[in-house]
């Protein structure tokens, strides 16, 4: 089981590029207010904004991403980490390409 692997059933890549877009506005404003905070005390440069902030927003989107793609919401942990390390089987019965609802 990889990193990229989804493990939550219910994520769709909509869904996981929406919180990738939540993590980086979110994670893009702390930065922001972090590096604004140093630099009004003369703490930091001015163009260190160009390095801190985007570097903050990528790592929100990457965080927000992997929080919708790998972690089932409605799930305890323990049952979550059990299903993650046996997966099942596919079905045989059903075919790969039809889904019921």
């Amino acid at each position: 089981m990889g990193f990229l692997d989804k493990t939550n059933p219910k994520a769709t890549p909509e869904s996981a590029r929406a919180w990738a877009i939540g993590g980086a506005i979110v994670f893009g404003l702390v930065g922001f207010f972090l590096w604004f905070l140093a630099w009004s005390r003369d703490d930091m440069p001015f163009r260190f904004v160009f390095v801190i902030v985007p570097g903050m927003i990528a790592g929100g989107a990457l965080a927000g991403w992997a929080i919708e793609w790998q972690l089932p919401v409605d799930v305890e942990y323990e049952e979550w980490a059990e299903a993650a390390k046996e997966p099942k089987p596919p079905d045989p019965e059903q075919s790969p390409r039809t889904s019921d609802p």
